[in-house]
């Protein structure tokens, strides 16, 4: 007679964890295997603990934090995150990316032209500015486009600069648009706006920033944007004509909001602001801010155990854009958690594990970039945030 024959099945992987940031998540350049990443090594300490978790590498080298942020939609790519993971901004301080325009062949124009005194720059990727911020051009004939500039954002792609020379011929040669190296002070603002707007992204499932309500896109149905500064004071959403701009109703109140498109035809709702900062979540509701690591130099501009590398530090510096950005974002709906990367590295220094001035755990000396050994203990150290919040590991298993 038919036998029956029972089976089980393990659940494995279904909880999903993207991390998301520049270099420092991303080794590729200093020919790490994929397992000596901090994400996949996060994955198996996970793992390890009865969890069932995949985590989801995001990073790209050279990002500053706003280029980071406008990729904000890696963060839902998939599914909703069971955890997302968010490391960015130490390109911000004094390591800015560098951008490049548009080339096509002699038959088209270039991505940097210029109309009476207005120069319009396309770049091939994300450029990540905001508008008043200072870029430096290179490389470009004629050399009137060539300097620092103010800029003013068109896009995610395009921005404009006034240059000195009116009416310049289309751009030519290998140009590079470099945002200007800024004192941490400088910086620090800046960090954390798009640290909280990248947050913001795994909250609420948005795809990208825009410096103003104005800037919002035509965009697809039930797609959202942070509004870095929402100046609206009108109300809520309501029936709009074609091309008509945005009418909302209550209050931005000059601050950091999410943005919604809905239909675009006539009487139906267009762009309306679905989330301010007291909004609950709808997406994420664990999120960790990783704050930026102990630098083990030998040279003096280092971290030591008295005091911290002075555009990195937790006063005025990276760190405190980090830390600050964390606690803006931490509510009710969603935690919001800041690894301490630095106390933990210092920790091994004052426990004698490592010595003070090695760059044991760096690629090199004065490199802020990590081996195999401190990608190590970034991956335990984020397992510890982990581990040390109530109910993380079980909501993971």
């Amino acid at each position: 007679m038919p036998r029956r024959i029972q089976t089980s099945f393990t659940r494995y992987n279904n909880r999903r964890i993207p991390v998301i940031g520049d270099s420092l998540t991303l080794t590729y350049s200093f020919g790490f295997m994929c397992r000596q990443y901090y994400p996949t090594i996060l994955q198996g300490l996970l793992n390890n603990a009865g969890c069932h978790c995949m985590t989801r590498n995001f990073g790209i080298g050279g990002q500053t934090s706003g280029q980071i942020a406008q990729r904000m939609a890696a963060l839902n790519y998939h599914e909703t995150p069971d955890l997302a993971i968010i490391w960015a901004g130490v390109n911000d301080f004094g390591n800015a990316g560098v951008v490049s325009p548009l080339t096509y062949s002699s038959s088209y124009p270039s991505g940097l032209t210029c109309s009476g005194t207005t120069a319009t720059f396309v770049s091939t990727v994300v450029h990540g500015l905001q508008t008043n911020d200072a870029v430096t051009i290179a490389g470009a004939t004629p050399s009137g486009y060539n300097g620092t500039f103010t800029v003013s954002v068109i896009d995610q792609i395009t921005f404009q600069y006034t240059v000195g020379t009116g009416s310049l011929a289309v751009a030519s040669g290998t140009i590079t648009s470099t945002p200007a190296a800024v004192s941490s002070v400088g910086n620090v603002s800046r960090t954390q706006a798009n640290l909280q707007a990248a947050v913001k992204g795994a909250k609420f499932g948005c795809v990208g920033w825009v410096t103003g309500q104005a800037s919002l896109p035509v965009g697809k149905i039930g797609q959202r944007y942070v509004v870095m500064n929402d100046t609206d004071s009108t109300g809520g959403a309501v029936a709009i004509t074609p091309n008509m701009l945005t009418t909302i109703t209550g209050s931005g109140g000059n601050s950091q909001t999410v943005w919604e498109y809905r239909l675009p035809l006539a009487g139906n709702l267009g762009w309306g602001r679905v989330a301010t900062a007291t909004t609950n979540a709808t997406n994420a509701t664990k999120v960790i801010v990783v704050g930026t690591h102990y630098m083990n130099w030998s040279a003096s501009q280092g971290d030591t155990q008295s005091s911290s590398y002075s555009l990195y530090n937790a006063t005025n510096g990276l760190r405190a854009a980090q830390i600050t950005a964390t606690a803006s974002e931490n509510n009710s709906s969603c935690a919001v958690v800041y690894c301490n990367l630095y106390d933990f590295f210092s920790a091994r220094i004052a426990a004698g594990l490592d010595t003070q001035g090695s760059h044991s755990w760096h690629v090199a000396d004065a490199n802020v970039h990590l081996n195999a050994y401190g990608q190590s203990l970034v991956g335990t150290a984020i397992y510890s945030t982990v581990a040390s919040q109530s109910g993380w590991i079980a909501a993971l298993s």
